[in-house]
């Protein structure tokens, strides 16, 4: 299991030093790796992933105010091209005012602790804190080229992962699996065949 003290570690092993037991040790470097872990979730968050994209009815506050949840990265209002996130507040472009009206129905894309991440998404958060964390310090050629070919792998597994979870493939899709049905050759007992 992925956790803060593995990515961490991992940050650390990436410029050649030694990994640390516990997070509370006392080494120079730990406060830039949970940095740099921090920086990577909501990196690696931005993304409309499976896990961490929600339909939620935003609602006026008693100020006339839509606030944002405080865990959302980005927040699209659905059909409503003309509001959109500054800072903690839906901003009506159009009226140039942050007073709402009404209730509106909005994406939000969360940031999400590590601790509840799939693990293949944790995988590739750790991948991006390390790149992160080697651009701070010198780390050699060899290291780097390392962890961005294993960041591009665990890019590559997430997004075939997200395909899978929201069915992006059209042949996998309820009506077409119907339509395919009925365009199979069938022999004269009606029972379809390959």
């Amino acid at each position: 299991m992925i956790d803060e003290l593995n990515v961490v570690n991992a940050c650390l092993g990436s410029i050649g030093e030694l990994p640390v037991v516990e997070l509370t040790d006392d080494h120079p470097l730990i406060a830039t790796a949970r940095s740099r872990l921090a920086d990577a979730l909501v990196q690696e968050s931005h993304i409309k992933w499976w896990f961490n994209t929600d339909w939620e009815t935003l609602r006026v506050a008693n100020d006339h105010f839509i606030y944002t949840p405080a865990d959302a990265v980005s927040v699209y209002p659905y059909r409503r091209p003309d509001l959109i996130q500054r800072g903690r507040r839906l901003w009506d472009r159009i009226n140039s005012t942050y007073e709402m009206q009404g209730p509106v129905l909005s994406i939000i894309v969360r940031n999400l602790p590590l601790e509840d991440l799939p693990p293949q998404v944790a995988l590739l958060v750790k991948y991006a804190a390390v790149q992160l964390f080697q651009q701070d310090y010198d780390a050699d050629d060899a290291k780097k080229a390392d962890v961005a070919r294993a960041y591009q792998k665990a890019f590559i597994t997430c997004n075939a992962e997200h395909a899978r979870q929201v069915q992006l493939n059209g042949l996998e899709t309820l009506f077409t699996g119907r339509e395919r049905g009925r365009l199979r050759p069938r022999q004269s007992s009606g029972i379809p065949v390959r």
